[in-house]
């Protein structure tokens, strides 16, 4: 009979009645407060021309790769947005 009644009513009640669920018990924004993210691999902070900036690398790449990158994002600061 609950059924049935929640058929009849909106889209929405229907859903939740026959479900049990709210929209807000699957919003995928809740996230675990406790839970803190770390990088999966160490980083080398890599600091720019005199500035309070830096940016981070992976500590681990090959001397010419790194050296490599390293010119790259310093011929690209201009793009980044700080």
């Amino acid at each position: 009979l609950q059924r049935e009644a929640s058929k009849e009513g909106s889209g929405e009640a229907s859903s939740e009645a026959s479900v049990g669920t709210s929209i807000e018990d699957l919003d995928p924004r809740e996230v675990d407060k406790d839970v803190k993210t770390v990088p999966i691999e160490d980083l080398k902070d890599l600091s720019i021309d005199r500035s309070s900036k830096v940016l981070k690398i992976i500590a681990k790449l090959q001397e010419p790769v790194q050296a490599s990158l390293i010119a790259f994002l310093k011929s690209n600061l201009d793009i980044f947005a700080w």
